[in-house]
């Protein structure tokens, strides 16, 4: 576009010249308003100025927090310890074997009120206290004798099958202590035992054997006894603690077979 005026521009200025220049060599003004648009036209240069934008990016560093550790503090605990508990006690009269063939009676101490339960359990251990050195119990271990019931007197227990067995002369010894101990216990009188919940028999105080369910009494094993320790022959007619058990005997009678 600039170069056709440009050209445009130098024809009228060669026309100009060859119609109005004068012939005598010189220079004349030419009168402005004889100057032609296109010698006066306005050639406008534009530029383009390129900016360039420098970005700087600057990091800050994230903000760092310190935490201090507290100071070491001391814990104090306390431990709740409850005051010692005390179990009322008692004396139960019990019968021990002392040598091979001797029985002697002791004071066994028991928590108070016991049952005929845990006095056959404390039967079936060594005796332990003052006085009782070279004592020992005939009951074999393993489960205790059962205390089936109690009636009008006569305590009713059931011996497991396996009961005396194996123990030769300990078996006796083992009936005669159950005997002496519960007799001797207030409201008892006689003991019948059973074996597996049927009628059995068991030895007496001569190597005898009694009737089936048959009631013994403290005299069918007193020529056992130690006769320094024999305490006078009572008899307790009162009427003992029940368990509650159908199976008790009625009377101090020879139990029925059948």
């Amino acid at each position: 576009m600039r170069l056709r005026v440009a050209t445009l521009a130098a024809v009228l200025l060669l026309g100009v010249i060859a119609c109005g220049a004068p012939r005598s060599g010189g220079f004349n003004e030419i009168d402005g308003d004889h100057i032609p648009p296109a010698l006066i036209a306005t050639t406008t240069t534009t530029t383009t100025t390129t900016t360039t934008t420098t970005t700087t990016t600057t990091t800050i560093p994230a903000p760092t927090t310190t935490v201090e550790e507290p100071a070491s503090t001391s814990t104090s605990t306390t431990v709740y310890v409850p005051p010692p508990t005390t179990i009322a006690t008692e004396s139960v009269t019990m019968y021990y074997v002392q040598g091979r063939q001797q029985i002697v009676q002791i004071d066994a101490p028991l928590p108070a009120g016991a049952g005929y339960a845990q006095i056959m359990l404390k039967l079936q251990e060594a005796p332990t206290g003052e006085g009782t050195a070279g004592l020992r119990t005939a009951l074999p271990a393993g489960d205790p004798p059962a205390i089936v019931g109690t009636q009008r007197g006569v305590i009713t227990i059931d011996l497991d099958p396996a009961f005396g067995t194996d123990s030769g002369d300990d078996y006796r010894l083992s009936i005669a202590q159950i005997v002496l101990t519960f007799t001797i216990q207030p409201g008892i009188s006689q003991v019948v035992f059973m074996r597996g919940g049927e009628a059995t028999q068991v030895p007496l105080a001569d190597g005898s054997s009694s009737a089936l369910g048959q009631a013994l009494f403290r005299d069918d094993y007193k020529s056992l006894l130690d006769s320094s320790t024999t305490p006078p022959t009572t008899t307790n007619p009162g009427t003992p603690e029940s368990t509650g058990t159908s199976s008790s005997v009625d009377e101090p009678t020879t139990l029925p077979t059948g």
